[in-house]
């Protein structure tokens, strides 16, 4: 069962009396917990990071927090406001989502941080505790279109030109319809 006990340690022998007793305080706690799983996702686009907290026979737990944190990486949050930190309540199938939304369209990888956290007992014996942590990440991926034009820099007067124009993506993402228009 879940609880806590306190454990009383005496050095009868010690001659400084304040150091005779120490107390060591053992909480229990029954929970397994799986965090997400680190994803790639097309940058710009909004992804949902869930944890689930079960008991040890695969019970859910409701209400007990996770605390998602944007550690660093490319600018995301976790709301229109921009937090970088947000805790949520487990529900009744003991999952915590929060929805991640990225503030840039810019490749790489967004580390997130998680903890688990109990909350306290109604009744004073436990405190609120945080009883497991981690991180995952979101690689952000995106095309990177440049365009070069390579020919002549002077030209003679009602001479011909001739330019070779080069599209290339540098991103890790194909890239699909790109329409090329000039107008000289």
């Amino acid at each position: 069962t879940e609880g806590a006990t306190h454990v009383v340690v005496w050095a009868p022998k010690e001659h400084n009396w304040e150091r005779r007793k120490e107390t060591a305080t053992i909480y229990w706690v029954d929970a397994a917990w799986q965090f997400p799983q680190s994803v790639a996702a097309r940058a710009g686009e909004h992804l949902a990071l869930t944890t689930t907290v079960v008991r040890s026979g695969g019970q859910p737990i409701a209400g007990w927090i996770v605390r998602y944190e944007v550690l660093d990486g490319p600018p995301a949050a976790f709301s229109a406001r921009g937090e970088r930190a947000v805790e949520v309540r487990t529900d009744a199938a003991g999952r915590a989502t929060a929805e991640l939304l990225p503030l840039s369209t810019e490749p790489g990888i967004t580390t997130i941080g998680m903890q688990v956290i109990r909350p306290s007992t109604g009744r004073g014996e436990l405190s609120q505790m945080v009883i497991g942590q981690g991180m995952t990440s979101v690689s952000w991926s995106a095309p990177g279109l440049s365009v070069r034009a390579v020919g002549p820099g002077l030209v003679a007067s009602d001479g011909a030109v001739s330019y070779r124009v080069e599209v290339t993506n540098s991103g890790d993402l194909p890239t699909r319809g790109v329409t090329l228009t000039y107008t000289p």
